[in-house]
């Protein structure tokens, strides 16, 4: 699925379950790869997927983490100072 790189993401360990609902079509290809021992199951192959395309753009993706997180702090933060002022 394409050359792993070296990357803050660990595809070696998969320890969250996620449950999404896909087409028609890409669930018949996704079997066909299964049928052809290519993937054991559906959620095989929608895991090395997903894990290739955001390894793939590895670089991007720790940029959007770090800026979302950063988000997440301003935004705590403003929400504090609203309690604390509603709270006077």
């Amino acid at each position: 699925m394409g050359k792993r790189e070296d990357s803050d993401f660990n595809i070696d360990k998969r320890e969250v379950h996620f449950m999404t609902r896909l087409s028609t079509e890409i669930v018949e290809a996704l079997d066909a790869l299964i049928a052809l021992n290519v993937f054991k199951s559906q959620s095989e192959a929608v895991a090395a997927y997903v894990e290739n395309s955001i390894i793939s753009n590895s670089d991007l993706y720790e940029k959007l983490i770090k800026k979302a997180k950063e988000v997440s702090k301003v935004r705590d933060s403003a929400m504090e100072s609203i309690l604390e002022t509603l709270n006077e």
